[in-house]
């Protein structure tokens, strides 16, 4: 039987009438162990590829560029190329362009100046080898513009079996280069333990990235030149502190800056804290390695958002202390998380009627700083006709899953239902065993792409409902399964019949919930 994770709280209860800019090339599967990083299987398959660094000193310290004039826009009918190591779980590489090297025996957190590559061709082969073995670990033909430079980052992380994902990228790098009293940023997510972030600046709330994924790219944004303090933060810009980076930026310098190692690296295959590597694109500036500032980031507040899982309930609000975070939920919707405070840690919430203002439900929790929570709006039927409303508070504390999966729960909120069972059909893992109303399971792992799910109810009454369902699951991502309505609707006096949704828990935006499709696929 799989672990049953009970709800935070039951709330109290109360009877009523109701990016940008880069081309994955490819990715390589390897069984190397991603703590030794001494080779890569070259018989393995890439499967993903993006760009967007230039060189940088191990050290930590920031170094001038070598060649300041190979650094400014290229001239007319010049395509150039660079490549950036930005996977710790790799070895030093050599990068070739038809043959002929790019860059030998770069290791992590360097980069190359931009090399001039034939200006009469389009289709460029490009190859990756392991410096110290020869093997290839990845080939592929890709078209280059001309009059335009590009990057090939170089991004890894592992999968759930450990075995390590070379993951490389192109990126077009058309900066501009800015003023002598401004400097231009754009940021790079190549950190392979967050599923996404938002990148800010501390001194003017300036958005430089909101909701990249691993291997995406933002835009470049202007700022000023100077010291600056730069604000890792989780999915959005009003999410979590992650980590503050102290960055001087250049006059008259465009600047790829990209996002890298570990943010929990107790959990990683190798001791890289999450950093910064900084490349100059264009102008005066140097490039460096960035550690995370040691400073204490602030303390996150609680975020909290509601799902409405009972067709027979009307549209509701959920207020917490007396402020709205989340109004008119109908049958399906998925509020966006809302972060909130408290002097005390405690909060009171309330949940009414949207049409009426009507309470339903109210009562005191305590929230923990940094954790996410959901409202799931349930209700059973006592009796034909008669509602009552049964809500729940469960805590979201997923992590982001390894490439290439997907992690899923399941939420029991079928009335009727005294017994649940969920398993995925393709590697029979259980999701959900003997689950009872109003109680979750764990986070699972599974693999990313179409999942089939095998869902059986036995109900309060004696009937039962066997139902496949087929989910798409995207890579690092993950979910929440929603099994509502009646197995038996028929005795109820309401029109709910039994169904099941999916909801996305990475998703920072407000949502519908997806009814799950049966049958075959």
């Amino acid at each position: 039987m799989t672990r049953v994770r009970r709800s935070v709280l039951a709330l109290l209860l109360v009877v009523v009438v109701v990016t940008a800019g880069s081309v994955p090339l490819g990715v390589a599967a390897t069984t190397a162990s991603p703590a030794a990083a001494t080779a890569v299987d070259s018989t393995a398959r890439l499967d993903g590829l993006q760009t967007g660094l230039a060189q940088s000193d191990p050290s930590g310290l920031p170094t001038e560029t070598a060649d300041p004039i190979a650094q400014q826009t290229p001239a007319e009918n010049v395509t150039r190329v660079r490549a950036i190591h930005v996977a710790p779980i790799v070895p030093a590489l050599d990068f070739f362009v038809e043959n002929d090297v790019v860059v030998a025996d770069i290791a992590y957190g360097r980069a190359s100046e931009y090399v001039r590559v034939e200006p009469d061709r389009r289709d460029y082969e490009f190859e990756i080898e392991v410096n110290s073995s020869g093997d290839e670990i990845f080939e592929t033909e890709i078209e280059l513009e001309q009059n335009v430079d590009y990057s090939v980052v170089m991004a890894a992380r592992t999968s759930s079996s450990g075995a390590i994902s070379f993951q490389p990228v192109l990126t077009t790098d058309d900066y501009a280069r800015p003023t002598a009293e401004n400097a231009s940023v754009r940021i790079v997510h190549a950190s392979p333990d967050v599923s996404r972030f938002a990148m800010t600046v501390e001194e003017t709330d300036t958005v430089l990235a909101n909701g990249l994924s691993f291997r995406q790219s933002g835009d470049y944004v202007t700022l000023p030149a100077g010291a600056t303090t730069l604000e890792l933060r989780s999915s959005t810009p009003s999410g979590d502190v992650l980590a503050l980076f102290d960055v001087p930026l250049r006059g008259g310098t465009a600047y790829t800056v990209v996002v890298t190692g570990y943010v929990d690296v107790e959990d990683a295959p190798v001791d890289v804290p999450v950093e910064l590597v900084v490349v100059a694109d264009v102008g005066p500036g140097s490039d460096a390695r960035i550690p995370a500032s040691e400073e204490e980031t602030p303390a996150t507040p609680p975020s909290i958002r509601a799902v409405h899982a009972s067709s027979f309930l009307p549209a509701t609000d959920v207020r917490i202390d007396d402020r709205v975070v989340a109004g008119g939920l109908s049958f399906g919707d998925v509020s966006a998380y809302e972060p909130v405070e408290s002097d005390t840690g405690n909060y009171s919430v309330d949940i009414a009627v949207n049409s009426t203002g009507t309470s339903i439900s109210s009562g005191v929790v305590p929230l923990a700083s940094g954790e996410r929570y959901t409202v799931v709006m349930a209700a059973t039927v006592p009796e034909p006709g008669r509602i009552a409303f049964a809500p729940t508070l469960l805590v979201d504390d997923f992590e982001t899953p390894a490439a290439d999966t997907a992690a899923v729960r399941v939420v029991h909120a079928s009335p009727d239902t005294a017994s649940l069972d969920v398993t995925a059909v393709q590697t029979g893992t259980a999701l959900a065993s003997d689950l009872s109303f109003r109680q979750s399971g764990d986070y699972v792992v599974l693999p990313a792409g179409v999942v089939t799910l095998d869902v059986r109810a036995d109900s309060t009454d004696g009937t039962s409902a066997a139902e496949t369902v087929h989910a798409t699951l995207e890579d690092g991502s993950v979910y929440t399964i929603f099994v509502v309505g009646f197995v038996n609707p028929d005795a109820t006096g309401f029109d709910a019949p039994f169904e099941v949704l999916l909801a996305e828990d990475t998703s920072e935006r407000s949502q519908s919930t997806v009814p799950l499709e049966c049958g075959a696929v």
